[in-house]
């Protein structure tokens, strides 16, 4: 809406005819336009509609959630998604927060629903966090005025912008209208605004900022990124469009050219002859480091000693033969604990599973930190490596503060890796790093830098976070994929002709996953 003019002659048509007569109708209609027209038989069509607006509905019910979820735990999504999407190609169409409204996604969502007798859990998912989203909103605003001492009753708020969509003048069905109504409820004065959009008692822009203490981004219209906000305002933007009150996230770009690392580590890497801990040994000591590779499975050791890669990993073969060949002093394989005590950083590849009832299961961490705890000193640092359940780094940061370790940092820096493509990826994607303290952020950055690799630099818990809300987001993208085939093959339709319909040369349906088997060591967990 509001670019229909120019898209109408740019983004593919899908048509559909009960007969010949009626497509070549079509045909001949839209032709002249000068775009692709793609063909469908008439519910093919009409479901092909339904399943665009449905996944979209679900993608921002997903971003939204995750909104829900960062700020009840006191963290920014904005700094948690910035730093996901940081030049990380699976995290392309990783939707952001809003007020997700409108005449359309909503009922085409529950149309869908109701088209498989509302075996569409999915979509209900996504419309119980989409219309919550001002209740979320709101509670946002109480929480932040109640470490002020205050309460709604009688706060002057501001809504900027009450359209359903940026840059729009349509407000039907517009979720502002929705947070207006629960704010008068809890007795605050409500004042309105919009650039686009005129409705009985709005103000302009200015007077309203002027008289707000507390300020919502309930639409945003270009513009408003970069009005003027005094500091005492408390501003509620889920959006991330204001630039006075969007996060910041402190990345370092690297180099064009990777150089020798300015300060050389030596790095135990625990578990390091698996599927995480062994390209990473490898890429380290290829990098410049020394890399200790500490196992407990002496014939995989055993293995590598003889230049033979243990799985599948490409190039893994090949790399490991170099390390063996040109430097190797820099890779050594031991399976003794010990070993640690000589390391300026100790990274340990082993995460949080998941029990039987699908908690978070701590005790396999803390039996590998107990095994560390004779080999540590002051100065190192514990990098953790994969999954952990939030706030697991500083958990395992205080048994070592209670067990006299005072001088021992803890980092965790997420492996993003897709399996197989391990090698390729450390020297190509984004890390994100974080440190208990400055020295361990440090040596963070210092184990990764001489990969010609970004930094994005965040603290311990969003960086445990920005993990989960990955491999979530990708998890319910197939998940959603894999309901829409279920619907299709349930009605007799063929998924694959509907979805080729959909992706074509269409970029808001570009991230429309294909359905599949969704398994593997990680998103479920996760």
């Amino acid at each position: 809406e509001g670019r229909r003019v120019a898209e109408l002659c740019a983004v593919p048509q899908i048509i559909s005819g009960s007969d010949a007569r009626a497509l070549a109708h079509a045909r001949a209609l839209f032709a002249p336009l000068g775009v692709d027209l793609v063909e469908l038989e008439l519910l093919e069509a009409e479901v092909a509609q339904l399943f665009l607006n449905a996944w979209r509905y679900v993608a921002f019910g997903t971003a939204n959630q995750f909104y829900h979820i960062a700020t009840e735990k006191g963290l920014s999504f904005g700094r948690i998604r910035a730093a996901i999407m940081h030049r990380y190609t699976r995290a392309s169409g990783f939707p952001g927060a809003g007020l997700t409204a409108g005449p359309r996604l909503f009922k085409d969502t529950m149309q869908l629903a109701a088209y498989c007798r509302h075996t569409f859990s999915l979509g209900h998912a996504a419309m119980l966090v989409n219309e919550t989203m001002p209740d979320c909103l709101l509670e946002q605003a109480k929480r932040e005025l109640a470490v002020q001492g205050r309460t709604l009753p009688g706060i002057c708020c501001g809504i900027l912008g009450m359209a359903f969509k940026p840059d729009s003048d349509d407000g039907r069905e517009s979720l502002a209208f929705k947070l207006r109504r629960l704010l008068l409820w809890e007795g605050a004065e409500v004042l309105c605004t919009d650039a686009h959009l005129q409705g009985e008692g709005f103000m302009d822009v200015g007077s309203l900022l002027e008289r707000s203490e507390v300020v919502f981004v309930g639409c945003p219209h270009r513009g408003y990124e970069d009005l003027a906000l005094r500091p005492e305002q408390v501003v509620i933007d889920c959006w991330g469009a204001l630039q006075h009150a969007r996060p910041r996230v402190a990345i370092e770009v690297a180099a064009p050219s990777p150089s020798a690392p300015t300060r050389l580590l030596r790095a135990a890497v625990i578990g390091g002859a698996g599927h995480v801990g062994l390209p990473l040994s490898l890429v380290l000591a290829e990098s410049g480091h020394h890399a200790v590779v500490i196992d407990t499975d002496r014939s995989k050791l055993e293995a590598i000693r003889g230049g033979e890669f243990p799985f599948l990993e490409a190039g893994g073969p090949e790399l490991l033969a170099r390390c063996l060949r040109e430097f190797p002093e820099r890779l050594e394989l031991t399976d003794r604990y010990s070993a640690v005590c000589e390391c300026d950083v100790v990274i340990v590849t082993i995460g949080t599973p998941v029990d039987e009832h699908l908690n978070p299961c701590f005790s396999v961490i803390e039996a590998c930190i107990m095994s560390l705890r004779p080999h540590l000193r002051p100065g190192q640092t514990l990098l953790l490596r994969s999954t952990l359940f939030p706030g697991t780094s500083a958990r395992v940061l205080g048994a070592l503060r209670k067990a006299g370790f005072e001088g021992v940092g803890v980092s965790f820096c997420p492996e993003r890796i897709a399996q197989g493509e391990a090698l390729r990826e450390l020297r190509a994607l984004p890390q994100i790093v974080s440190g208990s303290d400055a020295s361990a952020l440090a040596h963070a950055k210092a184990l990764f830098s001489p990969s010609g690799v970004d930094l994005v630099e965040l603290e311990l818990q969003e960086a445990e976070v920005a993990k989960l809300f990955l491999n979530a987001w990708r998890y319910v993208a197939f998940g959603t994929a894999n309901q829409f085939y279920h619907i299709a093959t349930s009605k007799g339709l063929s998924f694959d002709r509907i979805r080729a319909a959909i992706v074509h040369r269409y970029p808001r349906a570009a991230g429309f996953p294909r359905p599949g088997f969704t398994a593997g060591a990680g998103l479920f967990k996760d």
